[in-house]
């Protein structure tokens, strides 16, 4: 019915020929469909949120009766429909799968996280233990590789419990003494928090194969044309062959006249037509062309290259704090740089610091900003401007919401 509806004209009585079928429609635009959505797959994502709900607050009213009727002795994941759920508790059960897949915990004390069956590395693949592992490890939680006097991996723990490559994923993962409370995080938001859309795209990955129908290309030429949408729609439709040519409505069983215009005639597909139509446009605008290039062409042309940005001095009783973080291929530390000048643009102090481990670039960039906070503030140095080169820092900085990354 959706598909008929989108490729039907004048009204709902006519179906219009299907050009495409909608499995194909809904894959994502880059992969060369319209992004349409799946609807018994984004049926799934709201069941889920609720589930999201009941496993990050489990102190509200609905997670406590959730709990206390269908899960009192185990943990959320660990549940099952039971006998006679209602439809509610029967979605969020078969939704689970989403959460599992699309949440992962920001390490804390590392007191409530279990050390196994959980996602809390970054990459959220599974550890593999050593194989003569003690049975007695399985109670484990995430503090227990960490030292005991400070918050740092122990890694003689971790390399005598993991092959070489878990232990190194765990070694790579930081952990932040500012960060004391174990939280579930949503991967797909920067912010931390469940979002509908991003649900969507897991569960679509999980459940729809669209690798067979994908059309490879860079599709965002396509989408990112500056005009209005309808020519965007027009040049997907000529890209996948989806419109009434003579070739496509013979493909489609309907008997066409032989008389139709030069543009379609001679039986052209939808490649010809488009190029037909730029070749009619092109001799129409040639002379306004070739004065363009005659312009482009001319030595004293005002158009000038973007000048470099120059660093500008504070205002007057006030210094600058200049922080650049950097991160060497050969290295696994996040190179910090600090340079402080005031007024008369004199300089002051600088230092460099190095963080271990590496970690992704806007999550360097806001540790450089803390510790040039945590210097400055030691320095006691009064009014002070902070500039760096991360707008999602800078962003992050002044909006109200917490990112939880």
């Amino acid at each position: 019915m959706m598909n008929s509806f989108w490729w039907g004209h004048y009204g709902a009585q006519n179906r219009g020929i299907n050009w495409m079928s909608w499995e194909k429609l809904a894959m994502h635009k880059n992969d060369g469909g319209m992004g349409f959505k799946h609807l018994s797959t984004f049926n799934l994502d709201m069941p889920s949120k609720q589930g999201w709900r009941i496993l990050t607050s489990p102190n509200t009213l609905i997670a406590k009766m959730y709990k206390g009727k269908y899960f009192p002795n185990c943990e959320f994941f660990d549940s099952s429909p039971g006998h006679n759920p209602t439809f509610v508790w029967t979605s969020i059960c078969n939704s689970k799968f989403i959460l599992r897949v699309g949440c992962r915990w920001r390490i804390g004390d590392g007191n409530n996280i279990p050390l196994w069956n959980e996602n809390w590395l970054v990459d959220a693949l599974p550890l593999k233990p050593i194989n003569n592992i003690d049975l007695t490890y399985s109670g484990l939680m995430v503090s227990d590789l960490m030292e005991n006097d400070s918050k740092e991996w122990n890694v003689h723990r971790i390399s005598a419990m993991f092959d070489q490559p878990s232990a190194a994923r765990i070694l790579a993962t930081p952990l932040y003494p500012s960060v004391t409370d174990d939280r579930r995080l949503w991967r797909g938001e920067s912010k931390g928090e469940y979002s509908v859309k991003s649900a969507y795209r897991i569960c679509v990955q999980k459940l729809i194969d669209t690798s067979h129908m994908r059309v490879n290309g860079n599709w965002n030429l396509v989408w990112d044309i500056k005009a209005p949408p309808k020519i965007k729609n027009l040049i997907w439709r000529i890209c996948r062959r989806c419109l009434p040519t003579h070739v496509r409505l013979r493909d489609k069983g309907v008997e066409c006249t032989q008389v139709v215009s030069n543009a379609v005639n001679n039986n052209n597909n939808a490649q010809d037509i488009i190029f037909h139509i730029l070749q009619q446009l092109s001799k129409d605008d040639s002379a306004e062309w070739k004065a363009v290039r005659i312009v482009a062409s001319y030595p004293d042309s005002k158009t000038q290259e973007p000048s470099a940005r120059k660093w500008r001095k504070p205002m007057a009783e006030r210094v600058k704090c200049n922080i650049d973080a950097s991160f060497p291929a050969n290295s696994d530390q996040v190179c910090i740089d600090i340079c402080i000048r005031d007024e008369h643009s004199a300089f002051i102090l600088a230092k460099t610091e190095w963080l271990n481990p590496k970690s992704e670039v806007h999550i360097g960039e806001a540790l450089s900003l803390l510790s040039a906070l945590d210097w400055v503030y030691e320095l006691q140095l009064g009014h002070v401007d902070f500039e760096l080169d991360s707008k999602k820092v800078i962003d992050g900085f002044h909006s109200s919401a917490k990112d939880l990354f």
